[in-house]
């Protein structure tokens, strides 16, 4: 019994022992590498932010535990980040003048995380992101940092692929203007939807904004009436226009009802429509359907289960809310019986008289 115990131990620090030659082997060390304790991504195979014997187990799977162990590599190039999006299925050579057979090669893929920041001294917030034609991206939302007014100003935030900052556009006046979506347009520009409260005829309008490429403003168009009107989503149409989405006070059937405005090309209104129930509904989400509709999503207030349920509105190409949702539907029928579906928005459909026709 004690000498089975004596090999196990004996087998066990073996193990051990090869996988730490295994992991010195084969991943390069640097001089000036990180000290004890310090995270260093060469070393993170699996790429969860720690090193530990996953990663030496990665190394052993990957490598193999035969072999003569050397000492440890030390860095004598470093090519950066490289950037090979244009070179797919090609070959790509790097040149290193090292005149060096033996070397061992780490080449790492996925490239480098990274974050950054934009802003001032004050509260700055995005709610709305693009990727854009040139890979970089483009933001939008409100600043306090930076604007003409003391209040809340729309601001846009143009980047390149690795999030440097190439521009950035300021747009309201002196009370609170803030972006909720952001599209980039067929023309390379890009149209902002938002709320305004420095513009339009009520506390809060629907507000959209139409730039160049650069972030200059080509025209904008308010859309409300008396009180709060707020904009959450934007697509941009198959005819060069715009629908926008959100919630309003200033009409409908509730406290709050979604709302859609679907405009044209210079942003003037063609129609709208809303959808709701006595109490609140809300749209924070627009899509175009394949069909040439739109689907909006959001919360209600007025239906459901819940004090507030998710909400999904499915409309044809001019707003119009399919059957079972605001007017009545005949679904079914039998022998001997019809079946209907009153929809759930209209008081209209409250009492209905059927009358059956037999043909002679």
């Amino acid at each position: 019994m004690k000498s089975l115990v004596n090999g196990r131990f004996v087998v066990a620090v073996l193990a051990i022992a090869c996988l730490t030659t295994v992991l010195l082997t084969v991943i390069p060390i640097w001089s000036g590498s990180p000290s004890a304790g310090e995270y260093d991504q060469w070393l993170d195979w699996n790429d969860d932010g720690k090193i530990n014997m996953i990663d030496i187990s990665r190394a052993a799977k990957a490598f193999g535990t035969n072999g003569t162990s050397v000492s440890k590599a030390s860095l004598v190039y470093d090519s950066g980040w490289l950037d090979l999006r244009n070179e797919t299925g090609e070959t790509y050579t790097i040149t290193h003048n090292l005149n060096d057979t033996e070397l061992q090669v780490d080449a790492r893929d996925n490239g480098p995380g990274w974050n950054r920041t934009y802003g001032g001294a004050n509260n700055d917030e995005a709610y709305a992101l693009v990727q854009t034609n040139d890979g970089g991206y483009a933001l939008a939302g409100r600043t306090r940092s930076f604007g003409s007014g003391f209040d809340d100003t729309l601001w846009l935030v143009k980047t390149d692929a690795a999030g440097n900052m190439m521009w950035n556009q300021t747009y309201g006046g002196t009370n609170n203007d803030v972006a909720g979506a952001l599209v980039q347009t067929t023309d390379g520009g890009y149209a902002l939807a938002g709320l305004t409260s420095s513009f339009g005829t009520g506390l809060a309008d629907f507000w959209l904004i139409k730039t160049d490429a650069a972030g200059n403003t080509q025209w904008n168009q308010t859309y409300g009436g008396t009180t709060n009107d707020v904009a959450h989503a934007l697509v941009q149409t198959t005819d060069g226009g715009y629908a926008l989405a959100g919630y309003t006070y200033s009409s409908g059937a509730g406290s709050s009802d979604s709302w859609l405005v679907k405009t044209d090309a210079a942003g003037n209104m063609m129609w709208n429509q809303t959808y709701g129930g006595t109490s609140g509904d809300e749209a924070y989400a627009l899509v175009r359907t394949v069909d040439g509709g739109y689907a909006l999503a959001g919360t209600t207030s007025s239906f459901g289960a819940g004090f507030d349920d998710f909400w999904l509105v499915r409309t044809d190409d001019s707003g119009n809310v399919f059957g079972v949702e605001s007017g009545l539907a005949w679904v079914d029928s039998s022998a001997n019986t019809v079946t209907l579906c009153r929809g759930a928005t209209y008081t209209y459909w409250n009492y209905v008289r059927v009358r059956l026709w037999k043909p002679r």
